[in-house]
């Protein structure tokens, strides 16, 4: 709704769902009725890039739905929805989130139904409610806490029946904060639990921010190699318009590169994105890196993308994501 306040739209939104609960049809000698909820998120001069806005209309979709039936919530751009929690969380507050792990196929764009393997999403829950990951860590007042999170992450991811996964050749990829490869006791007991649970028999692994890891230290570098030794599939997520990466990457390093979804949200009509992307494809081909995509919502891109050679997508137009438990089901 362009050019719209908050509270306009909050009326709009309202009418909507209220006429869509209202509304009774007629099939079979039977009336049905239609639910709906909704969330809304405002776009600004501050808060404009296309994935940061879809997310956090995301998560006020998935609150409202939480919330009953003929809701719709707005998204706080700036509080975080911790059980009446004003001041900066603390360790206690992060130990009490439930952390579940969503898994989204990923397939070939030409074969959307041969999904290769599986990436993980980390979802947060406070008290039913959904939290923005990116919003949580913003919030949080020292790097102990972010430290924190990791761990808390690396803690559920483990206590799966990855071993069962492993067997069936199920491999998925975990993002992870690049920020904690600095830690070298963290990437060694990464290493052997990873080595512990079979995960590298499946070629499994572990995602990470790609401005992260190139502007990182040179001890973060050799924690990637360090993690490959151990049998790890290295992907750099948030890959954009920065040519001047491929400098500095290799082969060695990284096995995937996963594109910024502003890069491709438009790829199928915007020629200069278009573009783009097959030059990144043939820099990545050159240094025998993989090239994936996501989320992808719209079946045209798929095509684009085929086109283009990218090796794998993920998103709603190919599946609806999974949870990790009933992977190895």
């Amino acid at each position: 709704m362009p050019e719209c306040q908050v509270d306009p739209a909050r009326e709009v939104v309202q009418r909507i769902v209220s006429a869509i609960n209202d509304y009774r049809f007629h099939w079979l000698g039977r009336v049905y009725q239609v639910g709906a909820s909704a969330g809304m998120t405002q776009i600004s001069p501050e808060n404009c890039h296309s994935s940061e806005v879809l997310s956090q209309a995301d998560v006020a979709c998935y609150n409202a739905k939480r919330s009953g039936r003929g809701r719709y919530v707005v998204y706080e751009q700036h509080q975080l929805p911790l059980a009446g929690e004003h001041h900066p969380l603390n360790a206690a507050a992060l130990n009490a989130l439930k952390i579940d792990l969503n898994a989204w196929a990923v397939a070939p764009p030409q074969t959307p139904q041969a999904h290769s393997f599986w990436l993980l999403e980390p979802v947060f829950t406070a008290n039913g409610t959904l939290l923005d990951e990116s919003l949580l860590r913003n919030n949080l007042p020292d790097e102990a806490l972010q430290r924190l999170i990791d761990n808390n992450i690396i803690e559920a991811f483990f206590r799966h029946d990855l071993q069962t996964l492993s067997k069936k050749g199920i491999a998925v990829i975990l993002p992870l904060n690049a920020n904690a490869l600095n830690d070298a006791e963290f990437v060694q007991r990464l290493c052997s639990r990873f080595n512990q649970a079979g995960l590298a028999t499946c070629r499994s692994g572990f995602a990470f921010d790609a401005a992260s890891v190139l502007n990182g230290s040179d001890r973060l570098h050799a924690a990637l190699l360090q993690l490959r030794h151990c049998g790890c599939r290295i992907v750099l997520a948030h890959f954009g318009r920065n040519l001047d990466a491929f400098n500095q990457l290799t082969g060695e390093m990284v096995d995937c590169l996963l594109l910024s979804p502003e890069l491709i949200a438009n790829v199928h009509s915007n020629l200069m994105d278009e573009m783009l992307v097959s030059i990144i494809q043939s820099q990545a081909g050159q240094r025998n890196i993989a090239l994936l995509a996501g989320p992808v919502t719209v079946p045209a891109v798929l095509n684009t993308l085929a086109s283009r050679e990218v090796s794998g997508v993920w998103g709603s137009a190919v599946a609806a994501p999974q949870r990790l438990e009933t992977l190895a089901e």
